[in-house]
Parts: C-alpha cells; structure tokens; sequence
C-alpha cells in the first residue's frame, strides 16, 4: 500500500470511527499509531523506530513523557504529542511539545488528536518550537500536494534537511497566502498606497487613498473572477481534448453536478486505490496516475490519456458510474459505463478493470 492508498484508508476509518471513540488512548489505538505505521512506515513496535512514553528531563521536571519519539539513525527525529479526537489543537494543549522540543534533538513535533495532523518546526528561532504549523492536514480530507509532503517525513524518504526546507517554504507560503487573502478583502491603507503608487502619478493624498481603497476592492474581485474563468476554460477544453481519442459510449443520462473547479475527493482518492490494486498484477503500481476533471477522474497508465483503464463518475452520489475500458477491434478503445452504488461495487468489475490494464502491459 503506497502512501495515498494509506491515507485515504486510515481517512476513511476515521469517517467511520470516530464517533467511537471516547479516550486518548483509543485515539492512539485507532487512529494514531495507524498513521504512524501505515501512513509514516514506521515500525510502531520495533523501540528502534518508535519510543513510547519517551521521557524526556525539562529542567526540574524528572520523568515527564510524551507519548511518542520516532527515530532515525539512533536519533530522535520527530517528537508526537496525541490528543483525544475532537480535541481542539491549541498552543495550550502544545504546551509539553514545547518544553520538550526545546531540551531534545529533534527538529519536528508533531500535534495530533488522530483527525488534525500539525506539523512544527523551530524556523523562527532555534530550538524553539514555532508558534504555527509548517503543515496542517485533516486525514479524512487531504490534499494530493499534501501527500508528497507527508512522503517526505516517512521512514523511506526521510530526509531531515529537506523536511526542513520544506517547513520553511511551506510556513512563508501558507502565511502570504494569509496575508495576501486579507489583503485583498480588507486592504490596509499602506497596500491600497502602494497599489496606487504604481497606477496614480499624482500625490497619494488620504481622499485618493479612501477612493482608491474602493477601486483596488473592485480589481481584486473581478481578478479572481477573471482567474477562475481562465482556469475553467482550460479545464473545459482538456475534458474535450482527454475524450477525442477514446469516448465512444453514451454519457450518463444523469450527469454530475458541474464544478467550478477539479476537486479531488477522499472518495475519487479511495475509489483510485481501489483499482490500482486491481491492477497489480499485470502493471506496475508505479505507472499507474490519475487526473481528475470537472465530470470524472480518469486513470491512465503512464499517465498518458491515450492509455485509460477507467473513469471514475462519483461527483453526483444519485449516480455513480464507473467505465472501463476495452479494445474495440479497431484499433482504438470503446468504454462501457456500469452504475455503482457505493464505490465498494468496483469489486463487481475488478477482472475487467484489470483487462483494461492488460492492454498497456
């Protein structure tokens, strides 16, 4: 099981589970070490990998212990603190992580209540635990960009400089976007003067501020609509460009909702790791992608569109479909659609999912 597969499995127990689940170490039990194993690849029961009730000295504190260290080399690499689900993370629930990040060797914490995943780091000051996350995820909701950051911290693929300039990138970034978002809703008068500055060749005086602030509110607006249009377009056209080579069969009578964007869903990630392990045996699981567009997901060996095994109809729960492709004695491809009423149907249609594979062996 590779790392998305992993995330979308443990996603979906904790969808499942959750509302079970009363006590920090049913936490832990269910969901925690799950992630740490199957998600990290960290043997949680060799205490080479994996330290539980690590104890760690805070000045004349003795014995204190978190619940977790994971290792690397014989070094503490990652420190974790569990919280029971549906508990809120706040700095006051870090408080331990923070005492402890500052006296061991570790250069990661991370803050779990076994649904919120947040990752620290000391970027602001040395080893002082940062006020804010580097990385936040919700394992029931993640996105794909998040998945290759979550490889970088497994066991196969740790690497601790990269892991922290990661951190650093991923912490400036998510606080731009914070900076910028608000800038662009509420404007302060230093943005809307350098703004102006740039468009306005006459002195920037506090009623062509006031003003201004209207105007750059306006341009803001009719920017991201103008942007959201483009990215539409686009997506429209390699929708139609993706179908030419290949869709022979009817669309379903039903469609799906359209969306202003792709979306990936935990369902679609789900639903396309089902598939791939149908398709195991005969083609690698490392050649085989997905793309997902405003209608379907399609997955493609190669990740190539001239190369589809199936696509995925899940955007409209009143009509699921799946449709598997096959030769049509032509030369090129025809799709067959089939109706699923949850994705756990797919299994009804694992030989011929893996046929279609079996083309591009």
């Amino acid at each position: 099981m590779d790392i998305a597969e992993a995330v979308v499995s443990l996603g979906k127990r904790v969808r499942d589970h959750e509302a079970l689940i009363e006590t920090e170490e049913a936490t832990k039990n269910a969901f925690i070490m799950p992630f740490i194993s199957q998600v990290l690849g960290y043997d949680v029961f060799n205490p080479l990998e994996v330290v539980p009730e690590f104890v760690a000295d805070v000045g004349i504190k003795k014995g204190e212990k978190i619940d977790y260290a994971i290792m690397q080399g014989g070094a503490v690499q990652i420190l974790v603190e569990c919280k029971k689900i549906r508990t809120d993370l706040t700095l006051e629930n870090a408080s331990q992580l923070f005492r402890y990040f500052t006296v061991s060797k570790a250069k990661i914490a991370l803050l779990t209540n076994g649904r919120i995943y947040e990752f620290y780091s000391d970027l602001d000051e040395s080893n002082v635990m940062d006020a804010k996350p580097f990385l936040r995820i919700d394992i029931t909701d993640v996105p794909t960009r998040s998945i290759a950051h979550l490889k970088k911290l497994g066991k196969e693929s740790f690497d601790l400089d990269g892991v922290l300039s990661t951190a650093r990138r991923l912490k400036y970034i998510v606080e731009m976007k914070q900076v910028l978002g608000n800038e662009l809703r509420n404007p302060s008068e230093e943005f809307v003067r350098l703004i102006t500055r740039r468009v306005y060749r006459r002195p920037v005086t506090t009623k062509i501020t006031e003003e201004f602030t209207g105007f750059l509110a306006e341009a803001a607006n009719q920017l991201l609509d103008d942007e959201a249009s483009t990215r539409l377009k686009k997506a429209l056209q390699d929708d139609s460009a993706a179908d030419a080579p290949a869709r022979q069969a009817e669309e379903p009578s039903n469609p799906e909702p359209t969306r202003a964007m792709p979306e990936t869903t935990p369902e679609e990630l789900e639903a396309f790791g089902m598939v791939k392990s149908y398709c195991l045996s005969v083609v690698a699981g490392s050649r085989l992608a997905y793309r997902d567009g405003l209608h379907y997901m399609s997955v493609l060996v190669d990740d190539n569109n001239r190369k589809p095994v199936v696509r995925l109809y899940l955007n409209n729960p009143k009509q699921r479909r799946v449709g598997v492709f096959a030769p049509d004695g032509a030369g090129g491809r025809t799709e067959t659609l089939h109706d699923l009423t949850t994705i756990d149907d797919l299994q009804q249609f694992a030989d011929d999912i893996r046929q279609a594979a079996q083309m591009y062996a």
